[in-house]
């Protein structure tokens, strides 16, 4: 950071240079560079750096980053923010951000080669990374959209879909460096990939440098809980601990800074260290701060830098960085102060094109009103890569503040009272100004700035569009497994429910969003713990909804949630209602009785025809029988570990569905079942293994999302295929069921491949 006019000569008498130099680091760099070096022979590592807000964390890291790159390695950044925690990933994003702009950066041929590997690497679910990135789409074009899974499956499919690309770029000719700063304010989401990528055993030529405020970090604090787990796999951690500068440092700063001499330098030097404690953010403020109030100047006539011997006792020093910057700032024109503190609500990097827009200024003009800012260096220039340009006459595309203390200092001139209209006000600005299809951009920042003024929207059409917003933000941070980020979107959203007469409106004239909300938000409290709120989402849903469809679906989210929860006896209670409005009802006694008249039926209609017509059928439209069909297959775990009985009952009824109203991806479970069963209950081989021949050209011709095959290849090779093949065929079953399973997301299945292959 230059805090002194770049414009002078730079051997200019009298002129105060405020250093770049980093005293008293020169080990502390050395250390984490060899750090660096070891990694690069094959190695997985951390580098912890703890350390007070502005001890030169920062500064210190980024004095590796040109001899990381002269190694050809990847150093790619991200810094977590306090006025954006519940943005997912936040820094995450911007050192994911960084590293695809570095590779689209190449020729045509290089980019061509990473699209193709980033695809295969992501293997089918590329949409995660664009979710979390948008701008990855440019790069890789369209991605299909995702199976929903679940949450605890889904979290396991995208750490390992990261895992996989980052694996990428994991070399010994290019190894990856993410420096992430500030992981005090990080959401737990950062944490848990984290863990995940740095607990991975075949990641390797991967360094993670994570700096924070180790004064706001404690042993209860998330972040600790997560080095702690690190510490305890097979990843080299590194602390490298930055503590304020020594008299002798600041010393030396301040003999450097104002040459060629300085009126009793000593004195000086107590002063400066005393008021700043040798943080040397604090240092490098605060001569330029006393130079500005002529509490120090240079005496030409006598060619040494003098002070006022009272400074101490003035009544104009801060005590803290942040009053400092915030007497600065206080000092600058309305007009000036208004884009500092929008730009510090929209976060600590922002697009000049979106900071003017807020502003209700041109571009030019906001970009003039910064100049000071820039020239100080208080505010800086991004390239491309995420790092510092020192051109400040060109307008860029992305700024940020120099530090968060600065940011800080900009945010705290808006009044308390007034930050929720600023916040509704930019929210409204950004919004208006995106593109069509360009929202999921700016989504997460537009969301956090309108939930901070809930209280002040009035109008009903911006309430449901808010509910909008909300709700496709919760979406996008389950996708990408961020469940606490999509509880406080749900909250949001559902804050507009709380009073009757919108409610009321809401439900009435948009159903399906309300009804969408109420689902989604059920599954989060759900997830975060609050079963009881849950479940009275649920209800309302119920209460609300206008179709059986929709209340067997409610029904189904109940079975699933109870099944999680092993109260298997209160899901198959919530599977009988779903079916119940349907039209469909289980028996409640004699289990043998219908369970032979449900395979008899079954057998009767599956002769109608060669089994090859069933292998051809359509895919089944009727939207009630498939609800039905979805219903029981999803009671048969809990059925299948509480009433056995039953669910002998339920798989020739699933069956009878799908042959009466066309193919489904469930067959693969269905109709293996069935075989299993016609064998333990008729000893039918004949009729069972057609009914396996027939799930296995389905599964073969129709169906091919990994997730349904996992379960496919498991039921086959456990319930049917050791009837007829030798065990290896089954082995081979249980193999594709937990790899597919285990790629893909689907831990259960792959968990119950494991347990029968051993």
């Amino acid at each position: 950071m230059d805090w002194t006019d770049q414009n002078e000569n730079v051997e200019s008498v009298g002129v105060l240079r405020i250093p770049e130099y980093l005293y008293g680091r020169e080990k502390a760099i050395e250390s984490m560079f060899a750090f660096f070096e070891k990694i690069s022979l094959g190695e997985r590592g951390v580098i912890l750096v703890p350390g007070v807000s502005g001890v030169g964390k920062t500064s210190l890291v980024r004095q590796l980053q040109g001899r990381i790159r002269k190694k050809n390695g990847f150093f790619c950044q991200g810094k977590f923010n306090q006025y954006q925690k519940n943005v997912p990933y936040y820094a995450i994003q911007q050192a994911l951000g960084e590293l695809w702009q570095s590779i689209s950066d190449d020729s045509e041929t290089e980019r061509t080669y990473w699209r193709e590997e980033i695809i295969k690497a992501a293997g089918g679910f590329g949409q995660l990374l664009i979710d979390m990135n948008p701008e990855l789409e440019a790069l890789i074009g369209p991605q299909p959209d995702v199976e929903i899974i679940s949450p605890h499956e889904a979290r396991h499919r995208f750490i390992n879909v990261v895992h996989r690309v980052l694996k990428l770029f994991c070399a010994p000719d290019h190894p990856l460096v993410f420096f992430i700063d500030d992981w005090q304010w990080a959401d737990v989401a950062s944490l848990e990939l984290l863990r995940q990528l740095c607990n991975q055993g075949d990641l390797r030529y991967f360094l993670v440098i994570a700096s924070y405020r180790d004064n706001e970090v404690d042993e209860n604090h998330p972040f600790t809980a997560t080095v702690r787990d690190i510490s305890q796999g097979n990843t080299f951690i590194l602390t490298q601990e930055v503590l304020p500068l020594g008299m002798r440092e600041v010393r030396m700063f301040i003999r450097d800074a104002l040459k060629p001499e300085v009126e009793h330098l000593e004195e000086l030097t107590r002063i400066v260290f005393t008021r700043t404690q040798g943080n040397p953010f604090f240092v490098h403020a605060f001569l330029p701060f006393i130079n500005d109030r002529k509490l120090l100047r240079f005496d030409a006539s006598r060619s040494i830098w003098v002070w006022r011997d009272n400074m101490q006792a003035a009544n104009v020093l801060p005590e803290t960085v942040e009053e400092l910057f915030a007497m600065r700032f206080r000092q600058r024109n309305p007009l000036q102060q208004n884009i500092l503190s929008h730009a510090a609500c929209i976060g600590n990097r922002f697009s000049l094109k979106s900071l003017a827009y807020v502003c209700d200024i041109t571009t030019e003009e906001c970009h003039r009103q910064l100049q000071f800012d820039l020239k100080k260096g208080f505010i800086v220039h991004l390239d491309q890569e995420g790092e510092t340009a020192f051109d400040t006459k060109t307008p860029p595309a992305v700024l940020r503040f120099a530090h968060d203390r600065i940011q800080q200092a900009a945010y705290g001139l808006i009044p308390v009272s007034d930050l929720p209209i600023i916040k509704l006000n930019i929210a409204r600005k950004l919004l208006s100004k995106l593109p069509k299809g360009r929202l999921a951009e700016s989504l997460f920042e537009i969301v956090d700035n309108y939930n901070s003024a809930l209280e002040l929207i009035d109008d009903f059409a911006e309430k449901v569009l808010v509910v909008e917003l909300n709700l496709e933000a919760a979406n996008k941070a389950i996708s990408a497994t961020a469940y606490q980020a999509a509880l406080v979107f749900h909250r949001a959203a559902g804050s507009f429910f709380s009073e009757e007469e919108t409610s009321n409106r809401i439900w009435d004239e948009h159903h399906e969003l309300a009804f969408a909300l109420h689902l989604g938000w059920s599954g989060s409290e759900f997830l975060e713990g609050d079963q009881k709120r849950s479940e009275s989402l649920l209800a309302t849903a119920v209460a609300f909804s206008r179709s059986p469809l929709e209340k067997a679906e409610s029904q189904r989210i109940l079975i699933v949630n109870h099944t999680l929860l092993a109260r298997y006896d209160e899901a198959i209670a919530a599977a009988r209602e779903g079916l119940d409005v349907l039209g469909i009802s289980l028996p409640d006694d004699d289990f043998t009785t219908n369970r032979d008249y449900q395979i008899d039926k079954v057998k009767q209609r599956f002769f109608e025809h060669p089994y090859e017509f069933y292998s051809r059928m359509p895919v089944m439209d009727n939207p009630e029988m498939r609800k039905a069909t979805q219903l029981l297959i999803t009671m048969g775990p809990p059925c299948y570990r509480y009433h056995q009985r039953l669910w002998s009952v339920l798989v020739p009824m699933t069956v009878d569905l799908i042959l009466r109203y066309g193919n489904m991806p469930q067959v693969g479970y269905s109709h293996t079942a069935l075989a299993g069963l016609l064998i333990w209950v008729d000893n039918d081989f004949a009729t069972a293994r057609k009914f396996m021949d027939t799930a296995t050209d389905i599964m073969r011709d129709m169906f091919d999302s990994p997730l349904d095959q996992s379960v496919f290849y498991l039921m086959i090779g456990s319930s049917a295929r050791h009837w007829f093949s030798h065990m290896v065929e089954c082995s081979r079953d249980y193999s594709d069921a937990y790899e597919i399973g285990l790629r893909y997301g689907n831990l259960q299945y792959a968990a119950y491949a494991f347990g029968h292959n051993m």
